[in-house]
């Protein structure tokens, strides 16, 4: 396990970024919404109004970052799980759990999430 490995590659980085979203997971008003890219943060930059996670098939009504924010500011908790409004990731789901193969790449969502 790299969790507490000195080196952080961006593989690392996003495995250990998964460990602290389990941590929030067990809130019921905590959502996700992972980009694609290295960006760590579109809230205070221009892509902000256009971000979006590209959906698996042209029928996936996935929201864009402003969009998806916008929905959940005016929205009462705790969310039902039928709304479009639950966590938003692009990637093959993988167990990030301790003890696991961390994947070589960040090309995943943590299925303990989605």
């Amino acid at each position: 396990n790299s969790f507490f490995n000195p080196k952080l590659t961006e593989a690392s980085w996003y495995w250990a970024a998964n460990f602290q979203l389990q941590a929030f997971g067990w809130y019921p008003n905590f959502r996700v919404y992972l980009l694609d890219g290295d960006a760590r943060n579109q809230l205070s930059t221009e892509s902000f109004y256009t971000a979006k996670q590209p959906g698996t098939h042209p029928e996936d009504q996935v929201p864009t970052l402003l969009e998806w924010t916008t929905a959940i500011a005016k929205c009462d908790w705790p969310l039902e799980e039928h709304q479009l409004l639950g966590h938003v990731c692009n990637g093959k789901m993988v167990t990030v759990m301790s003890g696991a193969t961390e994947p070589s790449d960040s090309n995943y969502c943590d299925e303990s999430l989605f």
